[in-house]
């Protein structure tokens, strides 16, 4: 994210410094949670855009003053701007994270991994594959998930300058201006790329949020003003006025509308990029108009001379201070946190970016050593991170440690092959998801969200004491079992939706043959929502938190009306309480009482949905609800860990081996619910 830029239309612009203070600030407050910004993230794309109009800028002015490009040129001066501060960034955070992150649950390791990665400029391909999303929980433990934009620039400075070479070779043999053919190019790949990132953002959105090809039209914009601008008129204050304050109002619409549910970046995507590339395009008609004043004013340009170690150090800072404190987020303590990143960022700027930039040191004074400098620096962060790598696996095999791992990995057997998650399809084999014997129909059926699916130890521990009662499972992450569910993600509700309306129906169809009971288990706590929750954990909660709706309590009402009209019995199984730490992690830092929650806090926490259950219940004959709150906590205390047992695998979901050590509370409720009413 180059910081000045001679434009090969007329020099340095203040504004395009002032635009990227937007970027930068809607990233940092967005990923510091802080109300106002919940599409923050749309500041990558302005990035996005602003990098392909000056990189086009400058090779294409160079292009046409001597006719030729010279590529260890380009490549050292990319080195020079961008590899020290990255370097210095990676290395401490290396160092921070021997100290701060566990060896255990793979926490130092991933980072490891991740490093390299980041250091050889392929880390958005490591996140596409190695982790659930850009918006998923567990990025708030990555330290580096934000250099997924980085790799996608370096791939585009790889790419863009050959193909500009190509370009020109082909209008030397084909005696075309190349002007005429580069555009033909930057206009294929900007149609190409948005057609592919529309479809893929519908098909697998991961890929089309980290990878090149989904994002290539967002810099190839950037490419197209730089190539089509120098022709137009530099004086129309009117229709630069216009696109200035047009593209603005897109920008701030894009950071204030867009959520992380959005359907992004498919064509939502369009919104900010475009709105960037207008106000690009304003500055040049009318460059003192009110949007670029604005964005020249001083404070505007020393953030954006701040905004690449301003990104680069931001979100490590976050992350391990996260890590640390066991993923509570609190968004004040997390602007503390982007102001001290903003005051290491001017000490990188003046003290590492610039003096190597534009003093050139030592190994960085001509470009062929600078391009080695730069493989060694990385090669430097590869061997940081593989010593940590080492590291963890050696400290990981700590026996206390080692016990912790295991209830970490601690998951129902059918997990692999019976718990669905999008896209929906299509429900898993029912033969492969029944427990008891196979070849009955099921007496049984559990159903819900990963709360049903942490249970399914239990449904076995049930199915093989009572083998005549085999039972089904079907569970759907982020998918309790309600009507008319709603979510703020399109495609976890339309998912839902489908899967609710599949078991409904396999439901039904089974109890003609034999089917008795079901038993309905959610993550209720957020289903319907429970203040005292988000109390405890912090003045954000968790940035999984959100599913509650009004509907959705009529909606289990009208599921169990459903079900119970089918003349199927319904068991309902009450929430369990929910800690305020990834339980492992928290028993890995901190004795274990200090891990532990009061009872009078988790009956708070679900006092309004038990009321709501029991009203449920008493509405329909046939309904029970299932507490197993007694299994957890005494009267004072409710357990993380207890004789050795660590009842969590999360902050809220059971082990597999505290799963089954429900079966004696459960018995009877489930054989009720599972044997054929006598027939009056």
């Amino acid at each position: 994210m180059p910081a000045t830029h001679p434009e090969a239309t007329g020099g340095y612009r203040r504004d395009i410094d002032g635009l990227r203070a937007v970027a930068i600030i809607a990233v940092v407050a967005h990923h510091a949670g802080i109300p106002g910004f919940p599409g923050g993230f749309v500041g990558v794309d302005v990035f996005f855009v602003i990098s392909g109009y000056l990189i086009t800028s400058i090779l294409a002015s160079e292009a046409g003053r001597s006719g030729r490009i010279s590529l260890p040129a380009f490549y050292a001066r990319r080195v020079r701007r961008l590899f020290p501060a990255m370097i210095v960034m990676v290395l401490a955070s290396c160092l921070l994270g021997a100290i701060v992150l566990l060896p255990v649950f793979g926490q130092q390791a991933e980072f490891g991994r991740s490093a390299i990665a980041t250091a050889l400029y392929v880390s958005n391909f490591y996140f596409w594959l190695n982790s659930p999303g850009y918006f998923d929980p567990s990025a708030d433990l990555m330290p580096l998930p934000h250099t997924w934009s980085l790799a996608v620039e370096e791939q585009f400075y790889i790419v863009w300058p050959p193909m500009i070479l190509a370009a020109l070779a082909a209008a030397r043999r084909g005696q075309w201006r190349i002007e005429n053919v580069l555009k033909a190019l930057v206009a294929v790949i900007l149609a190409a790329s948005l057609g592919w990132c529309v479809a893929e953002t519908l098909a697998e959105p991961t890929a089309a949020f980290y990878l090149l090809p989904a994002r290539g039209w967002e810099l190839a914009t950037g490419a197209a003003l730089a190539l089509w601008m120098p022709a137009m008129a530099a004086r129309r204050p009117l229709a630069g006025a216009a696109c200035s304050v047009a593209g603005l109002l897109a920008v701030i619409a894009s950071i204030t509308a867009f959520h992380q549910g959005s359907m992004f970046p498919g064509y939502l995507a369009t919104l900010p990029v475009f709105g960037t590339a207008l106000i690009i395009l304003g500055g040049r008609l009318a460059e003192r108009n009110a949007v670029q004043r604005f964005l020249s004013t001083r404070p505007m340009v020393g953030i954006g001379l701040l905004s690449y170690s301003w990104y680069l150090w931001h979100w490590p800072l976050m992350s391990l201070t996260r890590a640390y404190e066991l993923e509570m987020l609190d968004p004040a303590r997390d602007a503390g946190i982007a102001l001290l990143a903003l005051l290491v960022a001017y000490a990188s700027y003046r003290y590492v970016e610039n003096p190597v930039r534009f003093g050139r040191p030592g190994p960085f004074r001509r470009d062929g050593s600078t391009l080695a400098a730069g493989a060694v620096a990385s090669l430097a962060i590869c061997l940081a991170a593989g010593a940590l790598i080492v590291r963890s696996a050696q400290e990981a095999g700590r026996p206390s440690l080692e016990a912790l791992a295991v209830a970490k990995a601690d998951h129902s057997p059918l997990r692999a092959t019976c718990h669905q998650d999008l896209p929906f399809k299509s429900l898993a084999p029912a033969e492969a998801c029944t427990v008891g014997d196979p070849g009955r129909t099921p007496s049984l059926m559990l159903w819900g969200d990963s709360h049903a699916e942490h249970l399914s130890p239990l449904m076995q521990a049930f199915a093989e004491s009572q083998p005549a009662m085999p039972v089904l499972v079907r569970s759907f992450s982020r998918c309790p079992p309600v009507s008319g569910f709603v979510h703020d993600d399109a495609r976890v509700q339309a998912g839902c939706r489908a899967f609710n309306a599949a078991v409904l129906a396999e439901a039904r169809t089974l109890h003609r043959r034999g089917l008795e009971g079901v038993v309905l288990s959610g993550r209720w706590l957020r289903v319907f929502g429970a203040p005292e929750l988000d109390r405890m954990r912090g003045a954000a909660g968790t940035r999984s938190a959100g599913l509650a709706s009004p509907g959705l309590a009529e909606g289990l009402e009208d599921m169990v009306g459903r079900l119970t009209s089918a003349g199927l019995e319904v068991v309902i199984v009450a929430p369990l309480p929910e800690l305020p730490y990834d339980v492992p992690g928290c028993l890995a830092r901190r004795p274990p009482e200090q891990c532990d929650v009061e009872r009078t806090v988790a009956d708070a926490q679900r006092r309004d949905v038990m009321r709501l259950l029991e009203g449920i219940r008493q509405r329909f004959v046939g309904v029970q609800i299932l507490d197993f709150m007694g299994r957890v906590c005494d009267v004072a205390t409710c357990y993380a860990e207890r004789g050795g047992e660590i009842y969590f695998r999360d902050d809220h979901h059971l082990t597999a081996r505290a799963s089954r050590e429900l079966l004696p509370a459960a018995r009877a409720a489930l054989a009720e619910a599972a044997t054929p009413a006598p027939i009056s």
